[in-house]
């Protein structure tokens, strides 16, 4: 016996792979066999040589168990089936030797023959990213620095060497922004991830373009800088004229800034297609340029006119603005400082000529355009009868109610200047206090112009005298008589002299400025520019912000993601100018299009700014146009995307054939790499965000016996509908099966041209977000399509199709021990385990083919704890069975709440 096991000993170090056996027999097979012939063998005329073998009730399975075991033998067996016994030892040296055969063959032919040998170990890799020390200011780290894992079971040390070298700058990622397309020509627009803004990425990440909180249909329109726009209190009126017509209805936002806030402006009447006017009302917040509001800073107030349907809003030619209402109007009179709010006399008790009031407001200050002002006095005491019947006896009567006037005047310390009713005209004219007639009195309005570039008090005094100019209104030549009264009082009989005195006085004014006066800019999905490339609206736009970094770094990032395809990507970056400029010549995307994880490098150019308005300031920013890809119907078209890491390389394990197999049975944690085997000078952190991909073992004998076996049956060619089978399985690792028609359909003949082949994913690797019914991409399948027509016939076409997935609705009413809503919604969740489980398993397929069997599932449904009974139950509507197609898989549904099952049935 020891030297039957010395044998296989030398024959297992010959060939370690002796499974398969040519005579795989047992012993008590084999002393079966003798018993049947030695059955057909007569030892006399009354027995055969089977019952002289087998004799004293030793069947064969005894003998065989005695042969097995000898402790069960007890020294009475018989000659003859020692005999036996004997020569099954002496046959066991010739069986060895013969099913060694195999093996042998296969040695030589595979090694000897054919020169192949096992795989080596493959050697996993990570993705490792860099930050620089406080006072380092970037770094090189070549390729092959060996960072340091821990060890082996066996104590040996795992290392990972740098894959090329890196120069590590203070980039971070700080954003992740998107533009998709919406419907009807409009874009929508997410922030998916902002540092600043304090809108953090999600944990296990997220689908490219997405629905997601805070999505947002991209308003388009325009926006205004303009110093007019300043106007702090009043009722404010702004008009706007466009070079084209605009329908006032297709405008979703009206604002103006405050200081930290948007202002909602409302439509006014009078507006038409070409002007409108917007009016915001005395109790809202001062109009004044922006402090970071959404990002904007800039020195004068903006006007922003929106629409959600995707047009543009037309050119501005011209803009006014108009405040009404005095609160701001600083106002004295010859005697002192008054309020325009309450009863006063502007010209004093007694008027003389040169006898006036003045005026002075912030609004008025400082603007490159004129104010044009209107102020309307509310004069009380007027005479009830006209000024030339009133002033009827005396020195001078006037003709007309408009004979009393004031000259206005622009003055300062270093003397004063007429001022006129229009802007650019000489002021020589004076105004009339009251409308022109003989009648009773009426006040008339009084419209001044005001030069541009008043200055400002410096102080902020209440009194328009102590300001470096204001305006001045002065009674001139005739005054209102009271020199004449006194005069001619007492001679005759006479009306008193009319005292102006006011109860307010209402104090608007209005700056117009053409479209050179103003600047116009176009709104952005996130910002603003002054012009911008509409480009393709049915492009997706993917934004990443970058911070810490300056013009002229190499960008090293690594995109963790998992696509269905290659998308068609134009990569660009944002420059000084506020324009998107191309970055394709120094981008090296080892994602290919982002169809899988890998790194991503290119050279932000020198005249990349972090601080221009079409983005939000403070980081630089790259954007990607992809192409609209094609979905291929209910699967996604876009990555799942994990996140990225900057100054990042790949680093790959040094050494694998000296590490324990055990190493390669798992990737290797995330975090486990966090330093260098010998410290970088200026890093002052390492870190491996994913775990290691890539890894395998080597190859034992027997994997390689069976890799060379597929190898040798297809010899990579799709000639048969196995051999398509099996070389998908083999270099797609998201495979899990491959249904091949049916032997009747394979015979048939004539031969199909079209070959088709259904495709079962992994459920963890699908490329839909249905568990249920898992798909691959049409990308993907026409990816496998293209491969395997490589390797078959020129007259053939192959098609590769996912399952066709069935809905089966079930409805039911059921009796349980428990709360019903409850009972509902557990029986749903177990129904849904039990007859869909690839939903819950990742790394299996779906089933194809099979039953929903009606009476089965009621008695399912019957065996649960908290069932009583099934009063009812419906398969598609019917009670009976469904049975699927060799094609399909039958997914059980609920159309309806559980609260409803049992009226579904009734």
């Amino acid at each position: 016996m020891s030297g039957l096991n010395d044998l296989k000993a030398t024959l297992e170090e010959l060939a370690p792979d002796a499974r398969f056996v040519l005579d795989g027999r047992s012993d008590e097979s084999i002393l079966n066999s003798i018993y049947d012939y030695a059955k057909l063998i007569p030892f006399d005329a009354d027995n055969s040589w089977a019952d002289f073998f087998f004799m004293a009730e030793n069947s064969p399975g005894k003998l065989a168990e005695i042969h097995g075991n000898s402790d069960l033998a007890d020294g009475a067996l018989l000659p003859q089936q020692a005999f036996l016994l004997a020569f099954l030892d002496v046959l066991k040296t010739p069986r060895a030797l013969f099913n060694h055969l195999p093996a042998a063959h296969r040695e030589l032919y595979y090694r000897g023959q054919l020169g192949l040998s096992e795989q080596r170990a493959k050697p996993d890799s990570v993705a490792l990213s860099f930050q620089l020390s406080a006072s380092s200011r970037g770094q090189f780290i070549p390729a092959g620095t060996l960072f340091d894992a821990g060890q082996d079971r066996n104590g040996a040390a795992i290392r990972y060497a740098l894959d090329e070298s890196l120069l590590v700058n203070r980039g971070e990622w700080t954003d992740l922004r998107w533009v998709l397309p919406g419907a009807k020509g409009t874009q929508l627009a997410a922030t998916v991830y902002s540092r600043e803004d304090k809108v953090e990425f999600p944990q296990y990440g997220l689908r490219l373009f997405d629905a997601c909180d805070g999505q947002r249909t991209v308003m388009t329109g325009r926006m205004v800088a303009a110093a007019l726009l300043a106007m702090p209190a009043g009722l404010r009126t702004i008009t706007v004229t466009f070079a084209a017509a605009l329908d006032v209805e297709s405008l979703t936002s009206a604002q103006v800034s405050g200081t930290d806030s948007w202002l909602d402006l409302a439509v006014g009447k009078g507006s038409t297609t070409d002007s409108l006017i917007f009016t915001l009302q005395p109790e809202a917040a001062a109009i004044a340029a922006p402090q970071n509001l959404d990002g904007i800073t800039v020195d004068t107030p903006l006007l922003k006119l929106g629409r959600d349907d995707g047009a543009q809003v037309p050119e501005i030619t011209a803009l006014s603005v108009a405040a009404a209402g005095s609160a701001e109007v600083h106002y004295s009179t010859d005697y002192g400082v008054d309020r325009l709010d309450s009863t006063s006399y502007p010209f004093g008790t007694s008027p003389v000529v040169g006898s006036g009031f003045n005026l002075m407001a912030p609004g008025w200050c400082n603007r490159s355009e004129s104010v044009v002002l209107t102020l309307t006095p509310q004069w009380i005491g007027l005479p009830t009868e006209g000024f030339p019947t009133w002033y009827s006896g005396y020195d001078y009567t006037p003709s007309n109610n408009n004979a009393f006037m004031v000259q206005p005047l622009l003055v300062s310390s270093t003397g004063s200047q007429p001022l006129s009713s229009t802007p650019g005209v000489k002021g020589d004219s004076a105004q009339a206090l009251f409308e022109s007639g003989t009648g009773t009195p009426v006040p008339a309005p009084l419209t001044i112009a005001l030069p541009p570039l008043l200055s400002a008090s410096p102080t902020g005094s209440s009194n328009p005298c102590d300001w470096p100019q204001w305006l001045r209104l002065e009674l001139v030549n005739p005054d209102f008589g009271h020199q004449n009264y006194l005069k001619l009082a007492g001679t005759k009989v006479l009306n008193p002299p009319y005292t102006p005195q006011m109860k307010a006085l209402s104090v608007n004014y209005t700056v117009t400025a053409q479209a050179d006066d103003f600047v116009q800019y176009l709104l952005t999905p996130f910002g603003y520019a002054s012009e911008i490339d509409p480009g393709d609206v049915s492009q997706s736009q993917l934004y990443l912000g970058l911070s810490g970094g300056k013009a002229g770094d190499t960008l090293s990032l690594f995109w963790q993601l998992e696509s269905p395809q290659t998308l068609k990507i134009n990569w660009q970056y944002l420059n000084q100018d506020n324009q998107w400029g191309s970055l394709n010549d120094t981008v090296v995307d080892g994602t290919r299009g982002l169809l899988g994880s890998g790194l991503w490098s290119a050279l932000l150019p020198d005249d990349a700014s972090a601080d221009v308005a079409q983005m939000p300031a403070g980081r630089y920013w790259v954007r990607a146009l992809i192409n609209p890809p094609d979905s291929g119907g209910d699967t996604c078209a876009y990555p799942w995307f994990r996140g990225i890491t900057v100054n990042s390389m790949t680093a790959t394990l040094d050494a694998p054939e000296t590490l324990d197999p055990g190493h390669f049975l798992q990737p290797l944690p995330a975090g486990t790499i966090a330093r260098p085997v010998a410290p970088i000078p200026g890093i002052e952190g390492v870190e491996q965000p994913w775990p290691s991909i890539g890894g395998q073992p080597a190859e034992t004998p027997i994997q390689f016996f069976q890799r060379v076996a597929q190898r040798l049956l297809h010899r990579e060619r799709a000639l048969t509908w196995q051999d398509m089978a099996s070389l998908l399985k083999t270099r797609y690792a998201n495979v899990f099966g491959v249904a091949i028609p049916p032997v009747d359909r394979i015979t048939q003949l004539p031969a199909p041209t079209a070959q088709t082949l259904l495709v079962i994913p992994v459920n963890a690797k699908k490329d839909n977000q249905d568990r249920l019914r898992p798909k691959f991409s049409q990308a993907h399948l026409n990816d496998m399509a293209t491969y395997l027509q490589t390797l078959a016939s020129s007259w053939i076409s192959i098609v590769l199709v996912n399952p066709t997935y069935r809905d089966v609705p079930i409805a039911y009413d059921v009796t349980f021990n428990v709360n019903p809503d409850y009972g509902y919604r557990k029986l749903q969740e177990l129904l849904a385990q039990h007859y869909m489980p690839w939903a819950w398993d990742r790394q299996n397929g779906v089933t194809l083919g099979g039953t929903l069997d009606y009476y089965g599932i009621i008695a399912w449904i019957q065996q649960q704890s908290f069932v009583i009974r099934v009063n009812d139950m419906t398969l598609d509507g019917k009670k009976a069975s469904c049975e699927a197609q060799e094609s399909e898989v039958l997914v059980l549904t609920w159309a309806i709440s559980p609260q409803t099952h049992s009226k579904a049935v009734a």
